[in-house]
């Protein structure tokens, strides 16, 4: 009996030493794999991933000199135009953090990113929840903190993959490590789209209400944060019960996560929005063809030099004081234009509803240099349009 029992105590101790082992083992194998993972992923990030944010230091800063286009005459002597200066060719007025109020910052943080002020570039809550629906083969789209929205902002890259998801998330952890909330919040209400044409609350804040940002009332501003998630949607000139129901829940937002008082939330749901009636300010001059094809030309010598953003290369651009040296002749550019705006100059089909279109361009035979260029027929009117040279 006692030797049973010796030999099943044994048999038990070697058992539970299996089981150990076995433990321990799998246990080591899932370190090691995890290392290799951890090192596997670091190395795709440092090879594979654009984590940089240096080009968003041109977002912040102050700089306000003019860029001026010019051509070289045929004495060798660079002249610049003084009626060719170049600004912003969209609705877009810059508006500081401090000219700002707090129902306009507020307003957006309460219905875009509620953890805003908590949170280090990334929701992991709401970061976890996006990938559990990707992975559930619903969209992965969602989950973005305003600094995340930033980056595809003024990246453009809002692609709803799992590279462009990781690679946000590192830009959005090292932006927070270069900037502090108030500037994040700043670049970000001064680069989403608005609608009606509108980049930014500051040309948003004239547009439909005809007043500067730091003057918007709570309606005002929950009426601007409404429209952000879909612009079109959301356009309270164009439908104006789909941007009533939307301010009110921004408004509603607001008064839950306590940034508003009561008294604020009563006065304010279920207000009549009052709209600008008034004609819209000219954001900018209306560039020549040949100017503007210069300018994008010039973004893009930048963003192919310098590994800029699109939005970062025209900010530089726009406020950096260059002088854009070109291959310009401004008489021929003059004859090719008024020829162009006749209406006389080209045959019109009457029982068309669509004219023939046309565009010039001149070219030095010596060098192969663009001289002048017109990008449609009649008076050009407006900046950005379908250029057909």
């Amino acid at each position: 009996m006692a030797t049973a029992v010796k030999t099943g105590g044994k048999a038990g101790l070697r058992f539970i030493g299996y089981i150990f082992n076995v433990i321990l083992t799998l246990c080591l194998v899932a370190a090691i794999a995890g290392t290799v993972v951890a090192i596997t992923f670091l190395v795709y990030v440092q090879n594979y991933l654009d984590t940089g944010v240096d080009d968003f230091d041109l977002l912040v800063s102050d700089a306000s000199l003019t860029t001026m286009m010019a051509y070289v005459s045929e004495n060798g002597d660079i002249v610049k135009l003084e009626n060719e200066r170049l600004d912003t060719a969209e609705n877009r007025v810059w508006v500081s953090y401090d000219d700002m109020n707090d129902y306009v910052r507020n307003a957006f943080i309460a219905v875009e990113d509620k953890r805003f002020k908590k949170h280090k570039g990334v929701d992991w809550y709401n970061t976890a929840g996006a990938a559990l629906r990707f992975f559930t083969g619903s969209s992965m789209r969602g989950g973005s903190t305003i600094t995340q929205q930033l980056i595809k902002n003024v990246t453009g890259e809002d692609a709803a993959t799992i590279q462009r998801k990781v690679q946000e998330i590192f830009k959005a952890l090292a932006l927070e490590k270069k900037y502090d909330k108030s500037e994040i919040l700043e670049m970000y209400l001064n680069h989403i789209y608005l609608s009606e044409g509108c980049y930014g609350v500051g040309a948003a804040a004239y547009t439909y209400f005809g007043k500067d940002v730091k003057d918007l009332t709570l309606i005002e501003a929950a009426a601007l944060a409404a429209i952000t998630q879909n612009p079109y949607w959301w356009d309270p000139m164009l439908y104006p019960d789909r941007n009533y129901d939307r301010r009110n829940y921004v408004i509603q937002c607001m008064y839950d996560q306590g940034m508003i008082t009561k008294e604020e939330y009563a006065d304010a749901y279920g207000r009549e929005l009052v709209l600008h009636t008034g004609e819209k300010e000219e954001a900018s001059a209306i560039y020549s063809w040949y100017t503007e094809a210069a300018r994008g030309e010039a973004i893009q010598l930048l963003i192919n030099e310098y590994g800029y953003t699109s939005v970062a290369a025209e900010k530089a651009l726009l406020t950096g004081g260059y002088t854009i040296v070109t291959a310009l002749n401004p008489e021929i550019q003059d004859v090719v234009e008024k020829y162009y705006e006749s209406s006389g100059s080209f045959p019109n089909f009457d029982s068309s509803p669509v004219q023939p279109e046309s565009s010039f361009v001149v070219i030095d035979p010596e060098n192969g240099n663009v001289i002048a260029l017109v990008g449609a027929r009649g008076e050009k009117k407006a900046n950005l349009l379908l250029n057909y040279a």
